[in-house]
C-alpha cells in the first residue's frame, strides 16, 4: 500500500461530516420543494437545513480553505444551480417564489390564474415579488 494516498475512511477536516450531513438534508429538501431557496426555518431529515443554507451563503460560509469552499459550492450547485441567488443579483425570497411559480406553471396552472392567495408549499405564490424584478421580498 502506498503511503502517498490517504485511506478514504479518514476524516481530514472535522467539519466535513457535518457538511455532508447537511448536504444530505439539502438534497432531501430539494426533492420535496425543487429548490434550495429554503426559508430560514426549513427542516429536512431532522436538520435545520434553512438555517444551514443561510450560513453557507454568507461570505466565508463554505469554509476558509478556497479549494474546499469551491468543492462545497459545486456540491450545492449539483443539487440546485441557483442555490445562492445573491450571487445572481436577487434575493432568496424572490428565488423561492420564482421556483414555486415555475412549479405551478409546470403543473398546468395558467399564469392568469395565479393571483394573490394562491399558495405552493404553504406560501403565497402570487408572483408579486417577481413583478418587481427581484428588488422586493415577499
Amino acid at each position: 500500500m502506498s503511503t502517498d494516498t490517504p485511506p478514504q475512511s479518514i476524516v481530514w477536516d472535522i467539519a466535513d461530516p457535518g457538511f455532508e450531513a447537511n448536504l444530505g438534508a439539502a438534497r432531501a429538501y430539494h426533492q420535496l420543494y425543487e429548490t434550495l431557496a429554503a426559508p430560514r426555518g426549513a427542516t429536512a431529515l431532522d436538520q435545520a437545513v434553512g438555517q444551514w443554507l443561510t450560513h453557507v451563503r454568507r461570505p466565508g460560509g463554505l469554509g476558509k480553505d478556497p479549494d474546499r469552499a469551491q468543492r462545497r459550492a459545486a456540491a450545492l450547485a449539483a443539487i440546485d444551480p441557483d442555490w445562492n441567488p445573491g450571487t445572481l443579483g436577487w434575493t432568496i425570497d424572490w428565488q423561492r417564489h420564482y421556483a414555486y411559480l415555475a412549479q405551478l406553471l409546470a403543473s398546468g396552472a395558467r399564469l392568469t390564474a395565479i393571483v394573490p392567495g394562491v399558495t405552493r408549499h404553504g406560501e403565497e405564490s402570487d408572483g408579486g415579488s417577481l413583478r418587481s424584478g427581484g428588488a422586493g421580498t415577499s
